[in-house]
């Protein structure tokens, strides 16, 4: 859900993506993007062995940043690092 563009950066709002499948498919979405992309990933931890990791790489050249938040701030930081 598009949500506002300010100071040359677009904000998509995607609070579907509760598990990592439905993010990597929000990716898939601006693949043929120029602009960085930056994610806000984080919340509960639904599942403890729940890896982000291995569905990300595919998308690392697109992805600038990662803002983890939530619950999982320190599991995700140790994951992703």
């Amino acid at each position: 859900e598009y949500v506002l563009t300010r100071d040359g950066l677009t904000i998509y709002n995607d609070a579907k993506s509760t598990n990592t499948l439905a993010t990597t498919t929000a990716i898939k979405a601006f693949r043929d993007s120029k602009e960085e992309l930056h994610l806000i990933l984080g919340g509960k931890l639904r599942n403890e062995s729940d890896q982000v990791l291995p569905d990300l790489l595919p998308f690392e050249h697109q992805i600038t940043t990662i803002f983890t938040i939530g619950d999982v701030t320190q599991r995700l930081a140790n994951e992703l690092a």
